[in-house]
């Protein structure tokens, strides 16, 4: 229920959490890539660069739970937190939602030729995310759907969708973003669950370059991809004993280039 976009800006409104310049977050005075972040209790950090290097639609998130200070011994390559986020399991019914939001309704005026005064531009070309487009949108789309599986009792499904297309205040730097998520709930008895779930993201950006205003077609850009599969076994003994028993795969890949050259 929060007027937040991301898990990121969930964090920012906790105490001792704060954000430098680049947008990165801190915890208590640690480093960014002291946070280990997880998804339903399956670790999902960047194995190379260090913390969540994915994104997670808002829509599909049911808690989260931060750590910071000291943890106990399940926890591990941690410094400053333990971010875990807990997704959305379907429903005995059928729920659904559709969001759209964009913050592009004005035209910036740094998007254009000529907008210092007195700067005659001789080569400048504008290029916008949205020519790339088949579908032009502005902005971001959330979708998710939820409920139960149809022909198979006890089976319930969480499917979530996320698009994010937007140009950036300066020349040049967009973002694009794509998510998809889905999860699978098999409740064999109310004692016996299992959860199967996987999510593919898709992230590609460029930034502003004053030495490549005029030659944008230049500069570089970065393409990042995240895979994750994570099955999740929990079986209640008895009002005692319980155990849950995981299997995860995260896979992480980061392209710099210009265009398409390799």
């Amino acid at each position: 229920n929060m007027p937040v976009a991301s898990v990121q800006d969930v964090l920012t409104t906790k105490a001792g959490f704060t954000t430098d310049a680049d947008g990165n977050i801190h915890v208590r005075g640690g480093r960014t890539g002291e946070i280990s972040y997880m998804v339903d209790g399956m670790y999902v950090e960047d194995p190379l660069y260090g913390g969540f290097n994915s994104m997670m639609n808002k829509d599909a998130v049911e808690e989260m739970v931060v750590l910071s200070g000291t943890f106990s011994a399940e926890y591990g390559d941690a410094m400053s937190s333990i971010v875990n986020i807990v997704t959305k399991e379907g429903g005995e019914s059928y729920h659904g939602k559709i969001e759209y939001t964009s913050p592009m309704l004005n035209r910036s005026p740094y998007r254009q030729e000529n907008h210092f005064p007195g700067v005659q531009d001789s080569e400048y070309v504008e290029k916008s995310v949205i020519n790339r487009l088949k579908i032009r949108l502005n902005g971001m789309v959330n979708v998710s759907l939820n409920g139960p599986f149809p022909f198979i009792p006890a089976l319930t499904f969480f499917a979530s969708g996320r698009v994010r297309n937007e140009d950036s205040y300066l020349p040049h730097g967009y973002s694009l973003e794509r998510d998809g998520f889905g999860k699978l709930t098999y409740r064999a008895t109310s004692l016996f669950k299992i959860s199967l779930s996987g999510q593919i993201t898709e992230n590609e950006s460029q930034g502003y370059n004053h030495a490549w205003k005029y030659l944008s077609e230049n500069q570089s850009h970065s393409v990042k991809n995240t895979n994750r599969f994570g099955l999740t076994l929990a079986h209640t003994i008895s009002n005692s004993m319980f155990y849950t028993a995981q299997v995860s795969r995260v896979v992480n890949n980061i392209k710099v280039q210009v265009g398409n050259k390799q």
